[in-house]
């Protein structure tokens, strides 16, 4: 399961390597829109929708790119900045019981591994996290808890594409420039792979994207996605 992932990620990267490389650096900028930082995360589901185009061979434009981030634009603040912001007090809590272990003794330990689990958890789960946003109209609840369930159905998967980002991220320390065109896009069409891969192994139907939600054909859309989503 590990290897096809793998292999069916490096063929989208590389299939579409130049546009891939454009849309990572329309994400960097995406990133600083509309402030600095601030649109990291709407960037991160607008990056998920194109891979998701690209996945389905649809041959997208990186144009599509910024389509998603008209798309998104609210739900991607709200939901990736909740994200974002709910990681701090399980960071805090692993710093405090690594911190009190001179005062309390080596029981502290217990406690900050246990947390130190759940912050692993929630690191991996973001790959999920910002593809159930895109594909999936639920609330930020439901769609954490769905993240967090398809790292716990395939954790060697999740674990193998969060090392490849890493990799990825040292990588560019020696070589800059990659920074601007490589892990972003890479870590978008791992994720989203990574996804597709797990409905199919549990033959659930991979959910369509879903069109604006004020037109018709959008409310068609979400309908289907509602009856076909991933269930957990």
């Amino acid at each position: 399961m590990t290897g096809r992932f793998l292999r069916v990620t490096w063929f989208h990267f590389y299939d579409d390597l130049g546009q891939n490389l454009l849309v990572n650096l329309f994400w960097v900028v995406g990133c600083c829109l509309p402030l600095p930082i601030i649109g990291a995360p709407l960037a991160t589901c607008a990056l998920c929708y194109y891979a998701d185009r690209l996945i389905s061979f649809e041959d997208p434009s990186p144009r599509v790119f910024w389509e998603g981030y008209k798309i998104y634009f609210i739900r991607g603040l709200l939901f990736g900045w909740g994200y974002v912001l709910l990681a701090l007090p399980i960071g805090f809590s692993v710093l405090f019981y690594i911190l009190k272990t001179a005062e309390y003794g080596l029981w502290t330990f217990i406690p900050a591994g246990i947390c130190l689990w759940i912050m692993t958890l929630y690191v991996m789960a973001a790959q999920y996290f910002f593809v159930f946003t895109v594909h999936q109209s639920k609330g930020f609840g439901t769609t954490l808890k769905r993240a967090c369930l398809a790292v716990l159905m395939r954790p060697l998967m999740s674990l193998c594409s969060l090392v490849f980002v890493i990799l990825w991220l040292l990588v560019s320390i020696f070589i800059p420039p990659l920074l601007l065109i490589v892990p972003a896009i890479w870590w978008g069409i791992s994720g989203t792979v990574a996804l597709r891969i797990l409905l199919e192994e549990y033959d659930d139907t991979v959910p369509n994207t879903p069109l604006p939600e004020n037109s018709i054909s959008g409310a068609a859309a979400k309908q289907a996605t509602e009856r076909n989503d991933f269930t957990g």
